[in-house]
């Protein structure tokens, strides 16, 4: 794991390879829970694959038996004064947890979270702030039932998978944590991966992913995460017919056909012989 960077007594590390970032968590001795060292070099490093022309696609990993752990508990107990007021509690919560979703969230480039074992709190929050989660067969997503930290996954599942799903999950006590394949199933993880070839399986699709046109790549996150999820479908279209005429302009068409697909666009009179050529 090259360029890591000491942050307490885990690390943030990655390296960079054919247009994809890898930026991995490395806290063994704590199941990669997070330190705040650890949120800010997260924070650093996301923002920089972000800012870097050369980065396509960002990938959030780890290894061993556990994705990451959520907090770092020692660390989170003694930074706590005896008698903590609310708006104390809520910055600082603001200043990490938040912070790192976010910046995950609103990365321009792809991110994908790799998740080989439980992921528990922030490593959840992670891996629901991410565009695409992969699982291994024996990975799951924790749920939270203590209060600490439980506020921030009922309105996130339940933007991901509708309020009714969310509240069968979070209302029943019987429900510890999502499973690999019901995760797959819901369409929170794109795909549950062997373990054997996990973190192989995971690189060959980023890179390809990263031979995608940059433009294509973030048009279509922009799109997707469009506010026209939640709109009715004429507005959804009329939305994605704004996104579109966006890429139009910026000759988006045109190098997407020569860079992805290996030829010019051709022109609009071309394109409707061959369609009146089809419909004959």
């Amino acid at each position: 794991m090259s360029g890591a960077g000491t942050a307490g007594t885990g690390t943030v590390g990655g390296d960079r390879e054919a247009g994809v970032e890898y930026i991995e968590l490395h806290n063994p001795a704590k199941r990669h829970a997070l330190t705040r060292a650890m949120f800010q070099l997260l924070e650093q490093r996301l923002r920089a694959a972000d800012a870097a022309d050369e980065v396509r696609v960002i990938v959030l990993r780890s290894d061993g038996p556990v994705f990451c752990a959520g907090l770092d508990l020692d660390e989170f107990a003694a930074g706590r004064v005896d008698e903590p007021d609310a708006v104390t509690d809520l910055n600082r919560i603001l200043d990490t947890s938040a912070a790192l979703c976010g910046t995950i969230a609103e990365s321009r480039k792809p991110v994908i979270a790799a998740v080989q074992g439980p992921c528990i709190g922030i490593g959840l929050l992670m891996f629901l702030s991410a565009d695409i989660g992969f699982m291994t067969p024996s990975a799951r997503l924790q749920l939270p039932k203590a209060l600490i930290g439980a506020g921030y996954f009922a309105p996130l599942l339940a933007k991901l998978l509708g309020p009714r799903r969310a509240k069968a999950l979070l209302l029943n006590p019987a429900v510890t944590a999502i499973e690999a394949a019901d995760a797959e199933r819901w369409g929170l993880a794109a795909a549950v991966l062997p373990a054997e070839e996990f973190r192989e399986s995971v690189r060959d699709y980023a890179q390809a992913l990263a031979r995608m046109p940059a433009a294509w790549l973030q048009l279509q996150k922009a799109g997707a995460d469009h506010p026209s999820s939640s709109l009715s479908m004429r507005d959804a279209i009329r939305a994605g017919a704004h996104l579109d005429a966006i890429a139009h302009a910026s000759e988006f068409a045109r190098e997407a056909a020569e860079n992805a697909f290996g030829r010019a666009a051709k022109s609009p009179s071309t394109r409707q012989e061959e369609t009146n050529d089809w419909l004959r």
